[in-house]
């Protein structure tokens, strides 16, 4: 039997340390966590303000305390509603693109809390729409019917006769991972690190012409976006982990990659050949791309069309990609089946599971763009090429025998890296 002296001898030597304790002569031994996460839900953020209109800027400041955050169950959450004038029958209205009302999106700005910009997409509403047409297969398109707000199509998105705005909000929930890629980061499954998601501010910019948003027989005079929402889905670390974080956020930092995107307009005449310019530095650009549309009509005409939906393959009559002395391919391409295959194969690290366009959608359904993939090999992480004043990336395009209107892209790798409340950006 040990004696009161040993017992306490025994009990501080045990005691040193953080797993192991000692009492009355016995050793206890603190069982060891089997999950990093104490516990995860969802978070809602609600925005500054509940009701915007065309051309006002929606406002989030996050507040997550110490939770991580998961990008890809990030949502948007909205009710929308629109004014227009009395028709004399019911009228149908639907949404231009494939992401429902992200039509709506006209720029995405996403500031850290020390007032870092960390990423701004232009042009979010076209963007969303090729994204989601090259990532997502057809099985699962069904699950994004959530974008367009109504349940029961043909119902819910009708006008009544006599009326001048739908008879219910229609209440839109569109997947963040769409609008913006700090929302999808280059390691599946990482987490944006609490001293990141805690304060972050996100503005998104609602467009001014509603016609190029929706389609029906009506223009709009106007519309209303209310009780805006984020949905988050937050994870609690336990403390060991959680510790261990800090002490790494604090002496090195917390590095968070994602892909982000330049966008460049430009207008070519019938049968015209152009040569576009990116003018944007990076260290890593991984892919370009170009979608073409019709030129903007007037308003009463607008309102009939698709204004997000790509023309036909036809109208790239010939192109070529280059960045510095690199080109892509090393000759024109002027064959229609040539400009799907090397679409889909610069856009084919989007989908997860099956080529989401077919040939039919690249021809004939408006999901037709060009693309080269500059990335120097598909194996390794935040491999690509290097855009600079003396390098710099551009598309050579001819187009067919109508005037078109489109947007050249740069896919680029970001990495932010936060040390406790301050974050620094490196593209």
């Amino acid at each position: 039997m040990q004696s009161n002296r040993e017992q306490k001898a025994d009990s501080a030597s045990v005691g040193a340390s953080v797993d192991v304790m000692g009492l009355n002569g016995l050793k206890y031994r603190i069982p060891q966590p089997i999950s990093t996460g104490v516990s995860r839900s969802f978070k809602k953020e609600y925005s500054q303000k509940n009701e915007y209109k065309k051309n006002q800027v929606m406002v989030f400041e996050l507040n997550t305390g110490t939770n991580y955050v998961n990008p890809d169950s990030a949502m948007l959450s909205f009710k929308y509603n629109q004014v227009q004038p009395v028709s004399a029958d019911a009228e149908l209205v639907t949404w231009c693109g494939s992401l429902g009302a992200a039509a709506l999106m006209t720029e995405i700005r996403i500031i850290s809390k020390n007032g870092i910009e960390l990423d701004r997409i232009s042009d979010a509403a076209l963007l969303a729409k090729i994204i989601v047409d090259y990532s997502v297969s057809s099985t699962k398109l069904r699950e994004l019917e959530m974008a367009d707000g109504y349940g029961d199509a043909g119902v819910e998105n009708t006008i009544p006769i006599g009326s001048t705005s739908f008879t219910n909000d229609l209440e839109c929930l569109i997947p963040l991972k769409y609008l913006s890629g700090f929302f999808r980061p280059t390691i599946k499954g990482m987490l944006i690190p609490a001293g990141l998601a805690s304060g972050l501010r996100i503005e998104i910019s609602l467009t001014a012409e509603v016609v190029q948003a929706v389609q029906g027989n009506e223009v709009p005079s106007s519309y209303t976006v209310s009780d805006p929402v984020l949905i988050l889905e937050t994870t609690e670390l336990n403390d060991p982990t959680q510790g261990a974080l800090m002490r790494e956020s604090a002496s090195n930092g917390l590095e968070y990659t994602f892909p982000s995107y330049y966008s460049t307009k430009m207008s070519v005449d019938a049968n015209g050949t152009i040569a576009t310019q990116v003018n944007k530095a990076v260290s890593q650009g991984t892919r370009l791309f170009l979608a073409l549309q019709e030129p903007f009509a007037a308003d009463a005409a607008e309102v009939l069309l698709d204004s997000l939906k790509s023309q036909p393959a036809s109208s790239y009559k010939s192109y070529q990609f280059r960045v510095g002395q690199n080109y892509f391919p090393n000759l024109l391409v002027d064959r229609k089946t040539e400009k799907m295959g090397y679409a889909l194969s610069a856009l084919s690290g989007w989908s997860d599971d099956s080529v989401p366009v077919s040939f039919d959608g690249y021809f004939t359904d408006g999901k037709a763009v060009i693309a080269a993939s500059l990335e120097t090999a598909d194996r390794l992480n935040l491999s690509g090429l290097m855009l600079n004043n003396s390098s710099t990336g551009e598309v050579r395009l001819t187009v067919g025998t109508s005037a078109v209107r489109g947007v050249l892209f740069l896919e680029f790798i970001a990495v932010v890296k936060t040390s406790l409340n301050k974050s620094s950006l490196r593209i």
